[in-house]
């Protein structure tokens, strides 16, 4: 037995007696003196007068203290290491070892009971989660009642007590000295798991323990010092041990948890904790040479892949679920929670004396009740509303080489699936949650960026909730929930930012540590748009640009240029953070990986009511215009060459909207409502600039027309809130409670092999993204599954040959689709005329019904009057083998291949043996799919004029991969960089604080001056 001791209370004694009164016969004990005061010899001795004492120099610490026992114990098969605090029970040892001989452990440790209470539980072996934080499941306080004596294997052991293997622990290099205190067990244990030792616990081992009066994964140090030195332990043992695939994402959402774990704390009134939680993974990145150091020797010696010490972790993060479960220092966090409510409670009285905070939570409570549906039900999959997988779906479908979205493609995954995964993750991994949460959020979220716009520029709070209530109930936002779109929707929510960030660079002199951070602030905003509407990357460019037209009419060419300048250094910073798929999607011309794919057909009315679905209707759209109209009249000085900024802006955005469909009606235009976002934004700002001159310039005004002009903005504005009062009596603002993906989801589990599903009709009534032919939409969905991954289109390529062929059958040249459709491995075919069931708001194009009605291949399965589904009875499966010649394959034509050659002797490509022929796989050609017979590749050719296909002469178990993932990992590892060095540029660039405190002088808000803008 190891003890470690220093300046040690009379507890020591105890400690060794316990020891010396242990049953096991083979038992020596050797005493660690870590530089105490005084020397502790004699006390040994009189109490275990056969120990060995050996003193060390200084307090260096439990775990290079501990060390001293390689170069000390020679021929211990065992070493019990422990504090000088515990009190080891008779049997204790003899039953540790013998469980170690049992069960092949490499570490064992006993159950932790009080020392005062032996009858109160502390520990019993824990887990962890991904992120190294401990949890065990034992509630403070807990009675010992046998009810966790079970043995099994856990992540780590307490070093207060543990039976570690003498050779392992030699071959481990013993303890991280870096990792003590509070962070030396997990380390150890954590490293024996990667050479492959079992770490387990023995219930029937009791160890009585003196300090730790709660479980370690319970307890909440006050000490913030000790907080912040348990916290920096964890991390660096994250960063030892997991290997570097895996931290290319541990680390991102470990930032993301380190950010939830400080809110947590922050709610309970502890700053300092919260500091802690998220300076330990920025200090340890700090000395990352240090980590490196120490990785590497973790690596050299590791045999055990990730994947097989994760049972041993719990799902989530264990310290957002203790402080969501109220584990933690209770105590505290109640007294703190007690006296933060207190001091909200009184704020929040004297808060709802005032009519503006009244009308804020009235507001709040109108979206509430507006998103009941949503909320209380599902968001149905409607357009871009489609259900996101799970956060382990999205990840791996953003971290893939290979795309399965239309015929497959190896151009790199939209970062939007990264940003799902994350707010999945933030959310415990409930998706489905954060869908909800994002799309609900759209609404108070914008709302909030137009106040902060409208702030800029004036000092009343009535003004800015004037204008973050003219954003939130203009009618833009309720068509793209209604549509499903959930780009534009997006683009609402951030775009008031965006145009704040820009507008406040250009205005306001910073210094060149303050405009660096601004910059990199406006590229992340936009760069998040852009990953979910890319033509959002022409955001910040058509703001800039509309300031430097305003400038002749307004003047203020300098801020217009440093406005545009800020603008297309923000377009460049984002395109750098999305890098590489912003490249390739500035490589990509075609139309619908943009995101153009509908033709509207809307008058100027329409555009300036915002009337581009059911929202917007009547009289009540025009009131925003009136009430924005009213800045142009009331406003002077520069609030009125900001009100002609704004009006600007608005008219850009009108343009991009009405210009293409008056003088371009049949090209692809993107969605009506992200055009109008801009122009949204125009106009709330021109009200709050209107209210904020009513407030302040109509006082030096005699009673005229201008307070007439002013009560009929305030009638304007109120329309559009009558508008939005009346659609949250719907409960889901007009979305359909239904969707395609739920009816056909039955489909998925038909095929006798991977298949797929086409969606034909009009393209406003197809979910997810669709490709549009002769003004026919067509979407191609894996197996049925129409969720996020499917969103996004990269260039179509083949994709376009379904389109083709249903031209050909659109112009009576076949009878025979299904044979036409059968390489692209599509089974069943939908044809719908709305974008829900018994929705028939947008009918597919005419004939095309009797079209399909007409092929002979085609057997009709369903239909109910909004849909009609089909089956095709000629369908290839996605990986198939098939009987015929490869060469015949090979020559097909692409457009006519399915009829050119007889596929009707193919069947799925299994496990066992495929029959000798072909083997095909209906994915767009790429010469890095292979394909190889017990290790030998096979030849791989072009088929059908666009498919991949190989050569099988005899018959074998073939196994096909795609050798792509290489340079994609790559690509994943310079993302992963480009975004640490934008954190660091962020943390490097924060604001320092003085050295010297400044007095404030208080100044009456009747006597502050008012802002001036150039």
């Amino acid at each position: 037995a190891v003890v470690v001791t220093h300046d040690s209370g009379p507890w020591l004694e105890e400690t060794l007696r316990s020891l010396t009164a242990s049953d096991y016969p083979s038992l020596a004990i050797f005493v660690l003196d870590a530089g105490s005061v005084e020397d502790p010899t004699p006390r040994v001795a009189a109490v275990a007068p056969h120990a060995f004492v050996r003193r060390l120099a200084g307090n260096v610490g439990f775990a290079a203290a501990a060390n001293e026992a390689l170069g000390s114990v020679e021929g211990a098969t065992f070493l019990l290491l422990c504090h000088d605090d515990v009190v080891v029970e008779p049997e204790a040892i003899r039953l540790l070892v013998e469980e170690a001989y049992r069960s092949n452990a490499g570490i064992v440790g006993p159950k932790f009971v009080g020392y005062e209470n032996p009858e109160v539980l502390l520990e019993v072996g824990l887990l962890v989660d991904r992120f190294g934080v401990p949890f065990s499941g034992i509630e403070p306080g807990e009675l010992d009642q046998e009810q966790h004596d079970t043995v099994r294997d856990v992540f780590f052991v307490s070093s207060a007590a543990m039976l570690v293997r003498a050779d392992l622990f030699r071959e481990l290099g013993g303890f991280d000295p870096a990792t003590c205190p509070d962070g030396e067990d997990l380390d150890l244990c954590w490293r024996a798991l990667l050479v492959g030792a079992r770490v387990m616990v023995a219930p029937d081992a009791r160890v009585r323990h003196r300090q730790t009066q709660t479980s370690r994964a319970a307890r909440g140090d006050r000490n913030a010092s000790v907080a912040r030195g348990r916290a920096r332990h964890r991390v660096r043992s994250v960063l030892k041990s997991y290997s570097l695939l895996n931290l290319l994402w541990i680390v991102p959402l470990g930032l993301l948890f380190a950010v939830a774990e400080a809110i947590g704390y922050l709610l309970t009134a502890r700053p300092a904790h919260a500091r802690a939680a998220l300076g330990a993974w920025w200090w340890n990145l700090w000395h990352i040479g240090d980590v490196v150091r120490a990785r590497r020797a973790v690596q050299a010696v590791r045999t055990v892949a990730d994947s097989d010490v994760r049972p041993l972790q719990v799902r989530g993060s264990a310290q957002v679920r203790q402080l969501v479960s109220g584990h933690g220092s209770a105590e505290h966090a109640i007294r703190s929670l007690g006296e933060t409510s207190r001091n909200v409670v009184g704020a929040a009285r004297t808060g709802m004396r005032q009519p503006l905070t009244v009308g804020v939570l009235v507001f709040l409570l109108l979206v509430v009740v507006g998103s009941r549906g949503f909320i209380t039900k599902t968001v149905p999959a409607v357009g871009s509303f489609v259900p996101w997988p799970g956060v382990g779906a999205l990840a791996r479908a953003y971290g893939s080489a290979w795309r399965s979205v239309g015929l497959g493609s190896a151009a790199p995954a939209p970062p939007a699936l990264v940003a799902m995964a994350g707010l999945g993750t933030v959310l415990l991994g409930a998706t489905g949650m954060a869908r909800t949460l994002l799309i609900v959020a759209a609404i108070p979220v914008g709302a909030w960026g137009a106040c902060r716009l409208a702030r800029r520029f004036t000092p009343s709070t009535a003004a800015s909730f004037a204008a973050g209530a003219a954003y939130g109930v203009n009618p833009v936002v309720r068509n793209d929930l209604g549509a499903g779109r959930l780009g534009p929707l997006v683009l609402y929510a951030l775009g008031p930012f965006i145009v704040s960030s820009l507008i406040g660079m250009a205005v306001e002199p910073r210094s060149t540590r303050a405009l660096v951070r601004a910059l990199l602030w406006s590229s992340v905003l936009v760069a998040v748009t852009t990953a979910f509407l890319p033509l959002a990357l022409l955001f910040p460019v058509i703001v800039g640009a509309s300031l430097v037209l305003a400038a002749p009419l307004v003047g203020g060419t300098r801020v217009a240029m440093r406005a545009a300048g800020a603008a297309i250094v923000s377009c460049v910073g984002a395109v750098l953070l999305l890098v590489p798929w912003s490249l390739s999607q500035l490589a990509t011309h075609d139309a619908a990986a943009w995101g153009m794919v509908t033709r509207p057909s809307l008058t100027l009315s329409d555009v300036l009511r915002f009337h581009t679905a059911a929202a917007g209707a009547g009289y009540s759209g025009w009131g925003l215009v009136a009430a924005a109209a009213l800045a142009l009249v009331v406003a002077t000085g520069e609030r009125a060459a900001w009100a002609g900024r704004a009006w600007v802006l608005a008219l850009a955005g009108f343009a991009a909207v009405w210009l293409p469909s008056r003088f371009a009606p049949g090209a692809r235009v993107p969605p009506p409502e992200a055009g109008l976002v801009l122009a949204a934004v125009g106009l709330s700002l021109a009200i709050g600039i209107a209210v904020g001159a009513f407030s302040h310039d109509l006082r030096t005004f005699h009673f005229g027309w201008r307070q007439l002009a002013s009560v009929v903005g305030a009638v304007g504005l109120a329309l559009p809130l009558f508008g939005f009062l009346a659609d949250t009596t719907h409960g889901s603002w007009r979305a359909p409670s239904t969707d395609w993906a739920q009816t056909l989801s039955w489909t998925s589990d038909q095929s006798a092999g991977s298949s797929r599903l086409l969606i034909v009709g009009d393209p406003r009534a197809l979910p997810g993204d669709a490709l549009v032919t002769d003004g026919i939409g067509y979407a191609t969905f894996d197996n049925a599954l129409v969720d996020a991954r499917s969103l996004w289109l990269p260039r179509p390529g083949p994709a376009r040959l379904v389109g083709d062929q249903l031209d050909l059958a659109g112009r009576d040249r076949t009878n025979r689709i299904g044979h036409l459709l059968a390489p692209m491995g599509v089974r069943y075919v939908a044809l719908v005329d709305g974008p829900a069931p018994g929705d028939r708001s947008a009918p597919a194009p005419a004939g095309l019904h009797d079209t399909l009605a007409a092929q002979i291949d085609l057997r009709r399965l369903r239909t109910d009057g909004s849909y009609d589904l089909y089956e095709n009875t000629a369908w290839l499966p996605l990986r198939a083998n098939a009987p015929v010649d490869p060469s015949t394959l090979r020559s097909a034509d692409a457009q006519t291949a399915g009829l050119a050659v007889d596929l009707s002797g193919a069947h799925p490509l299994t496990a066992g043996p495929a029959a000798p022929g072909s083997v095909l796989l209906s994915t767009a050609y790429d010469s890095r799919w292979h394909a190889s017979e017990y290790g030998r590749a096979l030849a791989h050719v072009k088929t059908f004029g666009w498919a991949n296909g190989w050569v099988l002469a005899a018959p074998a178990k073939v196994r096909l991969h795609f050798a792509g993932q290489a340079a994609r990992d790559v690509e994943l590892a310079l993302q992963a960089l480009v975004w640490i060095g934008a954190v660091a540029v962020w943390w490097l660039t924060r604001r320092r604080r003085p050295r010297t405190a400044a007095t404030a002088v208080a100044v009456p808000a009747t006597e502050r001056p008012e802002p001036v803008l150039t």
